[in-house]
């Protein structure tokens, strides 16, 4: 997108220079797998008082589990850590470096969402929820449907949340695996492929029933749109050769009608001899004459049907590049989003799988009641630059983008007999959900 004038153009780069200028937050908020950016980039060009704006580049991104983000023209950089003013200085530093350019575009990052935080312990929802700014210990309980009451600490409650757990671990491994075969699909479509298969790291689940499932539906949604593309295209192509052919008969067409005109002249040319010697009439010469003019129009209008032809052939070759250009970018837009749910469905598992380990070791303390009201007691854990970090909170203390907020009810009056009767339970049943990497 291009804008002119120069008051917009200065009113612009102060707008851009006071967003990369104030820090992401009071704290100089740091980025993180799951968290998701805005990212604006426009580049002033005096040479014609206009601001540009780099449209492909301009768009909402996740960072991934890797810590890593993908741009276009950019490539990929390391986002872990780092705050959106130091981003957006990546990012302005490697544009100018991959482009050429002699100076480095205003580049903007703006976190548009947040990564989730967790709840766990002994809530009526443990999970991941949206992050919202200023969000308190508190909140994040009643977020998560606050503590669980008397009667919701029993073994079978434990159970059920158990075995919807499996049951959450089993849908998204089939999200994940369906993805996953979307994405070699894609792939495939991207190289030109006349066929395509799951990668081998996939081999292992060809077993199951969602994995078949998967792979018949995106084999035909494969043929589908193969089909359609060779479609349009062989029309393209068969159209050039009809108009190539056109092309060679006008030609043939232009030679004779060369041909035709030089025997007229050559008889023109007698004629008028005859003429000057009185031994032919004028009105035959006119006639020859006229009948030349004719030729020579008629010779024209063969011309200009030529370069109609070539102008044919010309649209017809644009209309194979863009077809060919849209098809490539569409798919890289689909599998860029395939990408970015895969991460997500892959933190989801994760994090399913880390909520059902808790419930199973919270088995003994769920079985000790007491009349007297239990005492919450409330735990962060969360990432630091060395690693990591789990520390006691109160009702007021303010949780970041990624915390895991622990709920634990403690009962003042300890009863060993309960301890007694949690010892001799059986064990909570295993988690049975399959694993995404093995």
């Amino acid at each position: 997108m291009h804008t002119h004038s120069p008051f917009l153009r200065g009113f612009f780069v102060a707008a851009v220079a006071l967003v990369v200028a104030c820090p992401a937050s009071a704290d100089e908020y740091r980025l993180a797998p799951q968290d998701k950016i805005r990212v604006k980039a426009f580049e002033w060009r005096p040479s014609r008082d206009e601001i540009y704006e780099w449209e492909s580049l301009n768009d909402e991104y996740n960072v991934g589990p890797s810590g890593t983000v993908m741009l276009p023209l950019v490539g990929q950089l390391e986002a872990d850590g780092t705050t959106t003013n130091e981003l957006s200085a990546r990012i302005s530093e490697q544009l100018k470096r991959n482009l050429g350019l002699k100076s480095q575009p205003d580049v903007s990052v703006e976190i548009i969402q947040y990564r989730p935080f967790y709840v766990t312990g002994q809530v009526m929802k443990s999970g991941d929820y949206p992050y919202r700014p200023g969000l308190t210990v508190l909140q994040a309980v009643a977020i998560a449907g606050g503590v669980l009451q008397s009667r919701d600490l029993g073994p079978l409650r434990l159970e059920r949340e158990m075995i919807t757990s499996e049951g959450d671990l089993r849908l998204q491994f089939v999200e994940w695996l369906t993805l996953s075969i979307r994405r070699s699909r894609l792939e495939a479509e991207l190289s030109g492929s006349k066929t395509f298969q799951p990668p081998t790291t996939l081999e292992r689940y060809r077993s199951d029933s969602a994995f078949t499932t998967a792979l018949r539906q995106e084999q035909a949604i494969f043929s589908a749109r193969r089909e359609a593309f060779d479609t349009q295209t062989a029309a393209l192509v068969q159209l050039r050769a009809h108009v190539e052919k056109e092309i060679d008969s006008l030609k043939e067409q232009l030679v004779l009608e060369d041909k035709q005109i030089s025997l007229i002249k050559r008889e023109l040319q007698t004629l008028i001899t005859l003429v000057d010697k009185g031994l032919a009439v004028t009105s035959r010469q006119l006639a020859m004459e006229r009948s030349v003019a004719q030729s020579e129009s008629d010779k024209i209008k063969l011309s200009v049907s030529l370069m109609k032809g070539f102008q044919e052939i010309s649209r017809t070759e644009i209309g194979l590049l863009e077809l060919r250009n849209k098809r490539a970018g569409d798919v890289t837009t689909e599998l860029r989003e395939v990408q970015g749910k895969i991460d997500t469905v892959t933190a989801k598992y994760a994090t399913t799988q880390r909520l059902l380990s808790e419930s199973e070791l919270s088995a003994p303390l769920l079985l000790q009641r007491s009349r007297t009201r239990p005492v919450q007691n409330y735990t962060i854990t969360r990432r630091t630059p060395s690693g990591g970090e789990t520390v006691p909170a109160i009702d007021t203390d303010i949780l970041l983008p990624g915390d895991t907020l622990t709920v634990e009810l403690k009962l003042p009056d300890y009863n060993p007999q309960l301890r007694h009767e949690a010892a001799i339970l059986p064990p909570a049943a295993e988690a049975s959900g399959p694993t995404l990497a093995r």
